[in-house]
């Protein structure tokens, strides 16, 4: 996988829902990162998908897919 930096100024302008999701097993870097982003904008809660990873949607796909449909029921 590549990893492309993106500036914080972008982060900070985005102006749409977000959705964080996190498994209950990934790496704690993506914690890091939400704390982060929290501190540029608004995002609201993280999601931990129970019994997942970082491949969340296939570790627990009914919790991955309920959280992801309730986000898209409340923002679209």
């Amino acid at each position: 996988a590549v990893i492309v930096p993106v500036p914080k100024e972008d982060l900070a302008a985005l102006r749409v829902p977000m959705l964080l999701l996190t498994g209950e097993y990934s790496p704690k870097s993506s914690v890091e990162f939400y704390d982060t982003l929290r501190k540029l904008r608004d995002c609201g809660p993280t999601v931990c998908i129970p019994n997942a990873a970082h491949m969340m949607h296939l570790d627990n796909p009914i919790a991955f897919n309920k959280a992801v449909a309730s986000f898209v029921t409340a923002h679209c």
